[in-house]
């Protein structure tokens, strides 16, 4: 379990206000992978704005009928469109990653790209989703340099910096709550990148946990590493901010600070 209490109640309330609550409301849903960080953030949403849902394990899978799926499950999708083809689903989403751009292809990305291609081949009226990279509540229960950086400041530990000189750019997981919700519903057939636009080295980012802890930080590799497959894991939003009106609402200061507090509870 990545979430160990409730998260917060603004967030939610942010969440609310800014996807069509509505037509959700009007429509009977599935979440698949809903165990997962993503899952359980998107769930807490739903469920505070009392949408009709079900969580489903795609490991065993069973004929279904619903209006909207959101994948969220790392399995090949093979057999999950095999099922979706026989209901009148009106809007699926897949949730793929940035990782699908990735020169030298990680497992992740050649799932990915397989799992993208299997939708785009179907009839299903899917649009993807490329999320990069987020932050907020559990990510200190992820094996993820942000969420390392913060438990060891919580717990007096000093920071270790493997990679000082990638840059990335991290989105709240709020936000990316919001967007999921808008993509789902969005016309179908369109890829979009989901993602924050502030960029940040690492080291900036143990820099800026180390002002806020007074924390020690130690830079194991200051060189910049030829052997790092993303230095610079980036998304490009103008497509996302031109068809959807989609946008970056939570800085990375805020999304940081919210994330501490979360934590420390």
């Amino acid at each position: 379990m990545i979430l160990n209490k409730p998260l917060p109640a603004e967030d939610m309330k942010f969440i609310q206000e800014h996807v069509p609550v509505n037509k959700l409301r009007n429509m009977y849903g599935i979440v698949t992978g809903a165990t997962g960080w993503f899952g359980q953030w998107i769930c807490a949403a739903l469920d505070y704005m009392h949408c009709e849902y079900t969580r489903m394990d795609t490991r065993d899978l069973q004929p279904f009928q619903c209006d909207w799926l959101i994948h969220l499950a790392p399995e090949d999708s093979t057999d999950l469109i095999a099922l979706l083809n026989k209901t009148k689903v009106k809007h699926v989403l897949f949730m793929s990653s940035g990782s699908v751009y990735d020169e030298v292809p990680s497992a992740n990305c050649i799932e990915k790209r397989a799992n993208e291609n299997l939708f785009l081949k179907s009839d299903l009226p899917v649009n993807i989703a490329r999320g990069f990279s987020f932050i907020g509540a559990g990510i200190c229960q992820k094996d993820l340099a942000p969420g390392k950086f913060i438990k060891a400041c919580l717990n007096n530990r000093p920071m270790e910096v493997t990679n000082p000189y990638s840059i990335r750019t991290y989105m709240y997981m709020a936000d990316m709550v919001i967007w999921t919700l808008n993509i789902l519903l969005a016309d179908k057939g369109n890829i979009y990148n989901m993602g924050a636009d502030e960029r940040i080295t690492m080291w900036m980012f143990a820099d800026k946990l180390s002002k806020r802890f007074d924390a020690p930080y130690n830079i194991l590799d200051g060189e910049f590493r030829k052997d790092d497959p993303r230095p610079k894991y980036v998304p490009n939003l103008q497509f996302s901010h031109e068809d959807l009106g989609l946008r970056v609402y939570t800085d990375l200061d805020t999304a940081i600070d919210k994330t501490i507090e979360w934590e420390r509870l």
